[in-house]
């Protein structure tokens, strides 16, 4: 009873308004660090639609340092600081079974059945590609999904003070001047997804549109930017991807410690600032990086792989 107590405390304390629908958004739950930003995204802009209050769990982060969310970025919304959220919040695919699961999950649908966990509205907000007609953003109707997830990522990917030094510290580290044209090339455990494409097919891009002589390589696989750097010698090169990364592997990424996963993902951070900022950035839209750039940068995203972005 005492279990039960607790839970129902805390689960009232994020009541916000009668008879309003409410999704606890989990955040960090399994997947790498950009497929749960993009999904988080979605979920969002799938909650705006319909009226629905968002409200974020990252306590258990799999990215997380200390805290989840908050070591890297300001809040944006109400988040919830409760570990049995983990056990009734995951994804329509990967069920965390077991006899708290199914306790905890008793309790949230008899007691708060007007609050949504991310399972329950995973595949309405993954298909919105499909049904998406408009949503209305700060007063104005936005009838592009890519417009209105732009729009909402601009006002949470936003560094805090701590992650914003460490990334430009980084980047200060290349010197990189003037146009170029960045490349990212995904190896490690995509290919459980999608095959891994060439060096080929990204430098048949370059060529198709531009002169641009100088390129920004991010990849998780520094052999990529090896083969690069050997076979193409009238470029030059440049990248802050470590000569260790043998490709990524979400596992390994979870098994390690929380400065060591900080550590990654601030390389990531900052190699991403260079895949936004260049010239012409080439991707797949196969990866969630990709996905990623292509809801954010509006013009010269040239995939290598599907002719569309789309959701991933």
């Amino acid at each position: 009873m005492k279990v039960v107590n607790l839970f129902l405390k805390n689960m009232k304390k994020y009541e916000v308004k009668l008879n309003q629908k409410k999704l606890i958004f989990h955040l960090g739950h399994s997947m790498g660090f950009y497929s749960e930003f993009n999904n988080m995204v979605l979920a969002i802009l799938y909650c705006r639609i319909h009226d629905i209050k968002f409200m974020l769990y990252s306590q258990d982060a799999v990215f997380k340092e200390n805290l989840g969310w908050s070591d890297y970025f300001l809040p944006f919304c109400k988040e919830i600081f409760f570990r049995p959220i983990h056990f009734v919040n995951g994804r329509a695919n990967s069920p965390k079974l077991g006899i708290k699961t199914k306790f905890y999950g008793f309790l949230h649908k008899t007691f708060f059945s007007d609050i949504y966990m991310t399972q329950d509205l995973w595949t309405k907000f993954r298909d919105l590609d499909k049904t998406f007609e408009q949503v209305n953003i700060k007063g104005i109707e936005y009838h592009d999904i890519r417009k209105a997830c732009k729009l909402l990522i601009e006002d949470i990917y936003i560094f805090n003070e701590r992650t914003r030094s460490e990334v430009d510290n980084l980047k200060s580290t290349i010197d990189l001047k003037g146009d170029y044209i960045a490349l990212h090339i995904r190896g490690g455990d995509k290919k459980i997804e999608y095959e891994i494409l060439n060096i080929g097919k990204y430098m048949e891009k370059v060529s198709q549109i531009s002169d641009i002589k100088q390129i920004f390589v991010s990849t998780d696989d520094y052999h990529f930017f090896e083969q690069l750097r050997d076979k193409y010698k009238e470029y030059r090169f440049l990248t802050i991807s470590e000569s260790n990364y043998n490709g990524y592997l979400q596992m390994n990424f979870i098994m390690s410690d929380g400065s060591e996963r900080r550590k990654q993902l601030i390389n990531m951070f900052a190699s991403m600032e260079f895949l936004l900022n260049a010239k012409h950035t080439i991707c797949t839209f196969s990866s969630n990086i990709g996905m990623f750039i292509g809801m954010v940068k509006d013009e010269n995203v040239h995939p290598v792989d599907f002719p569309d972005w789309r959701i991933w």
